[in-house]
């Protein structure tokens, strides 16, 4: 995994996210409607009385189709987006160093600034910045 794979994982992670309250929603945006309507008819035997028949189901609109394509669409987006995120995470797991490792999660998967990971690293942000800029040497 190269340097900018490793920094595009921060808006992999977003994107994630994004596209699952996306999917949330689709399953509400196409719901199915009650329908009802009547038509007028007739007995099929004399004395053929016409009479109102109510009609009643629910509305099968062709936004399903559509619905189960973008449905399928974001679930393949999610899924390639997660392989990626599977793949960081393999990387930075395989680290020795914890700092390192610690370092790595938070600055590509958590996205916090240099002070937020210096404080939960507890050394200066100038180390923490060189500590990775030595790993990245490496």
């Amino acid at each position: 995994m190269t340097k900018q794979e490793l920094k595009d994982i921060k808006g992999a992670v977003f994107e994630i996210a994004s596209l699952q309250r996306q999917l949330a929603k689709i399953e509400n945006m196409f719901r199915p409607c009650h329908a009802a309507d009547s038509v007028k008819g007739s007995s099929i035997h004399f004395p053929y009385i016409e009479r109102i028949y109510p009609i009643e189901g629910v509305a099968r609109n062709s936004f399903e189709k559509q619905r189960l394509t973008i449905k399928a669409s974001l679930e393949i987006s999610i899924s390639a987006l997660q392989l990626q995120l599977d793949d960081a995470y393999k990387l930075i797991d395989r680290q020795k160093d914890a700092d390192i490792r610690t370092i790595l999660r938070l600055k590509y998967i958590n996205g916090l600034t240099w002070p937020e990971i210096a404080a939960e690293v507890h050394m200066s942000d100038k180390t923490a910045r060189r500590r990775l800029k030595e790993w990245w040497a490496k």
